[in-house]
């Protein structure tokens, strides 16, 4: 019932259910109640995993990981090194997934997506897919169930299958807007991915507005089909930066 919030300058602190402030986490891992103390990163991405791990993107300063045990903190941090082709693939982190098997899937803006498997950090400069079309710039992702991962970015929407024999022969499928196609996403740059509890996949574009995915039993396929909705449609901007489902099912 806790909450991990990221601010300005920084600054990463820890609330209580009831709203109490417990404190700032440190590089070290340690709470502090100095409201001012600063972890050093600036915190882009939350993801609580099945494990209870809590994973933090950062703008440039790589992915941590902070683990709790007996009442204190263990705080990890993973850096690109471009001597070390199994390090994390770039310094910014902007998107974390888990998928049905427990892999953490990580989404950088900049060198794409890698798969963290025990310390190390399958990507693109080792093994991870094969196709010419990859996400490389990713803003963010959404793990849909049934093996299917889906990734949005600065290249537009992919969509990946998790139920794999080799990180080798993942496969990618692209979708973006094609200008004498209607039905195909409404602008390439792809800034946040919605799951409604009904299971429609909606999607938040810069300068397109918002795209609803005509539903499907497999969104792993080059071929979807989206109805777009624009200030055309009464929307108040084409920019749109983020979704958000309220419990009645309204969508903001």
């Amino acid at each position: 019932g806790r909450y991990w919030i990221s601010f300005r300058k920084q600054k990463v602190a820890l609330f209580s259910a009831q709203g109490e402030f417990l404190g700032n986490l440190g590089a070290d891992g340690k709470l502090y109640k100095n409201k001012e103390h600063s972890l050093g990163a600036s915190i882009y991405a939350f993801k609580q995993d099945s494990q209870g791990r809590i994973w933090m993107g950062s703008r440039n300063h790589g992915l941590f990981l902070l683990e709790e045990s007996g009442g204190a903190f263990r705080l990890q941090q993973f850096q690109h090194d471009e001597n070390d082709p199994y390090s994390l693939s770039s310094q910014a982190v902007y998107a974390i997934e888990e998928d049905d098997k427990g892999r953490i899937w990580i989404g950088c803006f900049g060198d794409g997506l890698n798969l963290y498997q025990e310390g190390k950090f399958i990507n693109y400069f080792n093994h991870l897919g094969q196709n010419e079309s990859r996400p490389k710039v990713i803003r963010c992702m959404k793990y849909l169930g049934n093996n299917q991962l889906m990734i949005g970015g600065r290249e537009g929407l992919f969509v990946m299958c998790t139920d794999f024999d080799k990180v080798e022969n993942i496969h990618f499928y692209h979708h973006y807007k094609q200008a004498d196609n209607l039905s195909t996403l409404s602008d390439s740059e792809v800034m946040s991915i919605l799951q409604t509890r009904k299971g429609e996949i909606w999607v938040s574009t810069n300068s397109g507005g918002i795209s609803k995915i005509i539903p499907t039993d497999n969104y792993l396929s080059n071929h979807l089909t989206f109805a777009n909705k624009t200030r055309a449609q009464g929307l108040g901007s084409e920019i749109a930066y983020s979704l958000v489902e309220d419990k009645s099912g309204h969508i903001w």
